[in-house]
């Protein structure tokens, strides 16, 4: 394989690392798959800051909207 066709599929394995790495729950990562995901989200370029945040917690006293009126 030629370096020129590594280059030319770079791009493909970075966009399929991207897509799996977003659509992967991060909450609870088994231990076989741990490294996988590591792995993964090398090649998608997820590193520093490019990973995506953790949810954050509700703060207190705030309700969530339920969209129904007159509430």
């Amino acid at each position: 394989m030629s370096i020129w066709a590594l280059l030319e599929a770079l791009p493909l394995v970075i966009a399929a690392a991207s897509a799996i790495s977003a659509v992967t729950p991060t909450a609870k990562d088994d231990a076989a798959v741990r490294w996988v995901r590591r792995l993964v989200e090398v090649l998608a370029l997820n590193v520093g800051n490019a990973r995506p945040a953790a949810p954050r917690p509700p703060e207190p006293g705030k309700r969530k909207n339920s969209g129904e009126a007159g509430e």
